[in-house]
């Protein structure tokens, strides 16, 4: 009888201590691969709430810049074209500076305002959605800007 009584007693009072302890909120785990995992989004680590803080600065930057292409003043054609640009995952400050430049130049000079975006990098097919859109902001015909684009291509 008094065995038992032992045993229970025992296996009440025992407790597992586990090995590995987190350093920052103090949990147990029992081997250091639950340890491990446990770190990787531990919410007291410096550098996961760095890494929160980071995230919350990307989303706030991404609000920004949308809203710095909404208040672009659409009365003017060449805020629009940078609009354009960027609706065509042109980079904002890339746009901008193609604007710049070819605001200088006549506004139906397509051959300077395709010039300036090649320079830059944008993709063929890209360059020729935005010519299209321009020429319809200008007021000229597209099918007049396309047989400049294919001119200016063969030669």
């Amino acid at each position: 009888m008094e065995k038992n009584a032992l045993k229970k007693k025992y296996v009440v009072n025992k407790k597992y201590i586990h090995p590995y302890k987190c350093r920052f909120c103090g949990r147990n785990f029992k081997n250091l691969w639950a340890l491990r995992a446990h770190l990787r989004f531990c919410p007291n680590r410096p550098k996961n709430i760095k890494r929160k803080e980071m995230e919350e600065k990307e989303k706030t930057n991404k609000k920004n810049k949308n809203k710095e292409i909404d208040e672009l003043d659409l009365s003017n054609i060449y805020d629009c074209l940078i609009k354009k640009m960027t609706d065509f995952d042109v980079r904002k400050q890339t746009a901008k500076g193609i604007v710049d430049l070819f605001q200088s130049y006549d506004e139906k000079n397509f051959a300077k305002l395709d010039d300036l975006m090649r320079l830059a990098g944008v993709p063929y097919n890209t360059r020729q959605l935005i010519l299209m859109y321009w020429a319809t902001l200008v007021g000229v015909n597209p099918d007049y800007v396309q047989k400049l684009i294919e001119q200016q291509r063969k030669g």
